[in-house]
């Protein structure tokens, strides 16, 4: 199932194209980076991660967490919490393009 929540979100992605509204960026949970780009790169993860020492330091890891894979949350530019409703997130996205 999370699998193929990720495959409705890198379809997304890919549709939206370059001139999106939007971005789209994974904050890994690997316990190294190699596992990350190993992951991002046998998934073919079209979008952006947060390096994993910079994660932390990002904030971004703490916000809206859903204890679900994948976690997905809306943040304004400036990190403001949109929403952690997945559902939510996926409906605002579509509706941005």
């Amino acid at each position: 199932n999370a699998m193929k929540k990720q495959q409705e979100t890198m379809k997304l992605y890919n549709k939206a194209g370059v001139d999106r509204k939007f971005e789209i960026i994974l904050l890994g949970y690997d316990s190294n980076q190699r596992g990350m780009d190993n992951y991002m790169k046998e998934s073919s993860i079209p979008f952006p991660g947060v390096k994993l020492a910079e994660r932390d330091k990002s904030g971004l890891g703490k916000i809206g967490e859903t204890g679900y894979l994948p976690n997905a949350v809306l943040v304004k530019p400036d990190g403001e919490l949109v929403t952690n409703d997945r559902n939510e997130v996926m409906k605002k996205l579509r509706d941005l393009m």
